[in-house]
């Protein structure tokens, strides 16, 4: 981990007298890209971006834990400079047919549904192509 990031949590301990001993999950920007990334991480610190779609075979693929409630995290920029603190609330799984627009909404990107639907399509076979080597 950066000492930019670990040095960002100290001092939220520290400002909110929260002990030492709490760890947080991870460090991460959003997207895959500099602009999605610094763009969503504006979002969730301005406080209009309170939700987010992950999917979970892509966590398989990467080996990674899947999020659970409690879970606290750093988001970052594209550079990995601290933006703000997350803590996961609520986690749902649903098929990506049954997304709803109430849930969408939530994220903060997009007008509507379909919308929604064309960037995230977009977003996830990207990242299935990536991770299965067919590019």
């Amino acid at each position: 981990m950066s000492i930019k990031v670990n040095d960002y949590w100290n001092k939220y301990l520290e400002k909110n007298k929260l002990s030492k001993s709490l760890k947080f999950t991870e460090a991460f920007y959003f997207g895959n890209t500099k602009e999605m990334a610094d763009e969503l991480g504006d979002l969730v610190a301005r406080g209009i971006k309170t939700a987010t779609t992950s999917c979970d075979v892509l966590y398989d693929l990467e080996k990674e834990n899947k999020p659970k409630v409690g879970d606290i995290s750093i988001v970052t920029d594209f550079k990995n400079n601290p933006i703000c603190i997350i803590k996961n609330l609520k986690v749902t799984y649903l098929y990506f047919k049954d997304m709803t627009f109430d849930l969408c909404e939530k994220e903060g990107e997009d007008i509507d549904l379909n919308s929604w639907r064309k960037k995230h399509t977009a977003f996830f076979s990207d990242a299935f192509r990536k991770k299965t080597n067919n590019i």
